[in-house]
């Protein structure tokens, strides 16, 4: 491993052949980008690779399945990248005003998770 920068570990040695591996924790790569010389494949929220490798994993289908998050930049847009229900919760960072003024704003918005469960369990009671 090279450390690059804060938040950048580089693998110039990796088990698959030819492969470089590089992961940041802020998002910002392009100091790796040119240690390695390759683009790179971003994993995190809201590139939809992650919750698509999840439901492969899962058996689960992207119409049967959401995302519950509190951030619309990140679990909010990485859920509709991946073609699924999103669920805001607004116990965290993004707030209902930005949501609505959103270009792609959450399908549900709840105050917090009792909320969501109440409203879940009351869908299920009426089935």
């Amino acid at each position: 491993m090279v450390k690059v920068d804060d938040g950048y570990q580089i693998s110039l040695s990796c088990p698959v052949r030819n492969a470089r591996i590089c992961y940041s924790t802020d998002g910002n790569y392009p100091s790796a980008y040119s240690a390695v010389y390759v683009e790179p494949i971003v994993v995190g929220k809201p590139e939809p690779i992650m919750i698509e490798q999840s439901l492969r994993m899962l058996g689960a289908r992207p119409e049967e399945t959401a995302i519950l998050g509190d951030r619309l930049d990140t679990d909010i847009l990485g859920g509709h990248r991946a073609g699924i229900l999103t669920i805001m919760l607004l116990t965290g960072i993004s707030t209902e005003a930005e949501a609505a003024a959103c270009d792609a704003p959450p399908d549900l918005i709840f105050d917090d998770l009792p909320t969501l469960i109440s409203v879940w369990a009351e869908a299920l009671d009426g089935r």
